[in-house]
């Protein structure tokens, strides 16, 4: 009788195809300790304080110590593994639970998966594993992009908002964001950042970083604030000039553009075709 031995993956290549592979792959700590070695070392460990490439000394709780420097260290040390206590196990069934989702994955549904005892446990896994998703040197939005800012109704129970001297008197957190428009209908990409105010200051660094120089911006304005306008006779700001110089220009000159004939439910769309972005 022939038996089959389970090869072990190779790390940044081989990826389970099945949840019955995953277990074959991943069903001991330190099945999942190795490959993460394999990750992050392929040549062999290195020490990250003196440099020094060869085999360290394996002591208690999976701490590696070099040879040289007797400096002690680990593989999950600066990653989003670093100083958690739960198993690494769980945390790639969570990583390959969450990327063979096509409908996303709640805090409260990985929970429920695994196991956890805790929902502020699954909320923290997800939280790391969506910034680790975040390519720094990801491609800007492009084309035609809107912008607008929203209120979420969350806070922090350590510092809470004070609504005294904001905007609308409210103790929300103020989101701006920027969505990709394609062609004829339908949105891509979307941007979110946390802001203290809708000001300039706030605003134009967001649109800077998040949208390509040459995109056709448009500003998303509340039907309620167009009201607003016409009763107080103001002019219309131009949008957001995301240049180097996006501050000055705003200050030395403004656009106008014709208000919007269409209304779609609460929200009133202003388009400037000659603003783009530099």
């Amino acid at each position: 009788m022939d038996i089959q031995h389970i090869v072990a993956p190779e790390a940044g290549k081989d990826y389970p195809r099945n949840w019955n592979e995953f277990l074959d792959w991943f069903g001991s700590e330190e099945a999942c300790l190795s490959y993460l070695e394999r990750l992050r070392w392929p040549q062999g460990f290195v020490c990250p304080n003196c440099g020094v490439a060869e085999q360290p000394y394996r002591s208690s709780r999976s701490r590696l110590m070099c040879r040289s420097c007797a400096r002690q260290s680990t593989v999950t040390a600066g990653t989003i593994f670093d100083k958690t206590r739960t198993p690494l196990r769980v945390w790639l069934a969570a990583a390959w639970y969450l990327t063979n989702q096509k409908q996303g994955v709640s805090a409260l549904g990985l929970q429920r998966v695994l196991g956890l005892g805790s929902y502020q446990t699954a909320w923290t896994m997800l939280h790391r594993f969506r910034r680790a998703m975040v390519r720094p040197d990801r491609d800007r939005l492009k084309g035609e992009v809107e912008v607008d800012e929203t209120y979420l109704a969350i806070t922090d129970r350590e510092e809470p908002i004070s609504p005294m001297g904001r905007k609308n008197k409210t103790s929300k957190v103020l989101v701006v964001l920027a969505v990709e428009m394609l062609q004829p209908k339908g949105f891509g990409r979307i941007r979110l950042r946390r802001i203290d105010n809708d000001s300039d200051e706030c605003v134009v660094p967001f649109v800077q970083a998040s949208v390509e120089p040459g995109a056709r911006v448009a500003q998303v304005v509340r039907q309620a604030e167009l009201i607003e306008d016409v009763a107080r006779g103001r002019q219309e700001r131009t949008l957001l000039e995301s240049c180097a110089h996006a501050a000055a220009a705003r200050k030395a000159s403004t656009v106008c553009c014709q208000r919007g004939t269409t209304c779609a439910g609460s929200f009133r769309r202003k388009v400037t075709p000659d603003v783009s972005v530099a």
